[in-house]
């Protein structure tokens, strides 16, 4: 996969938001579509550290939420375990919510595609990685499994 099929994941995903007009199942289907991209994508991207002066504009959270709940008016909220390998059976239990997943995911994807058009492509792809591991990485986890329950939980 090289840099243009990592733009064309984010793309993507951001477009869904934006610009996909179909049905709930629809919707759903190429959500879990444009995350697994994305998340393959990763796994792809590398990039040096650059040292810029510039940095993206804060993102308007709250657009890309209302985004979100009127692509899945559905989503809600699910558990997530506080640890995962540790303190197995007694761990407390925290509470997600989908729609913040894909508005957390799709502010720090737009900060990417400002830096790729203002920036440079390995600053965007640096902040693509970066992104992933320390913050978007784990909503996009997070929300895969929220969508395998929808569809298979009892």
């Amino acid at each position: 996969m090289n840099s243009q099929a990592i733009r064309a994941s984010i793309n993507n995903f951001l477009d869904l938001l934006e610009n996909y007009q179909g049905d709930l199942h629809a919707n759903m289907h190429a959500l879990e579509l444009a995350l697994d991209q994305l998340a393959l994508a990763y796994h792809f991207s590398s990039a040096e550290f650059e040292d810029t002066e510039l940095n993206p504009p804060t993102q308007d959270y709250e657009r890309w939420r209302k985004l979100a709940v009127e692509r899945f008016p559905q989503f809600g909220f699910y558990n997530i375990p506080s640890r995962i390998t540790s303190q197995v059976m007694e761990t407390e239990m925290q509470v997600g919510d989908a729609l913040d997943d894909i508005a957390d995911i799709a502010c720090d994807l737009a900060e990417v595609v400002w830096c790729w058009e203002h920036i440079s492509e390995p600053d965007a792809l640096w902040r693509f990685r970066f992104g992933y591991e320390q913050h978007w990485g784990e909503h996009l986890r997070q929300l895969q499994l929220y969508l395998y329950a929808l569809r298979h939980e009892a």
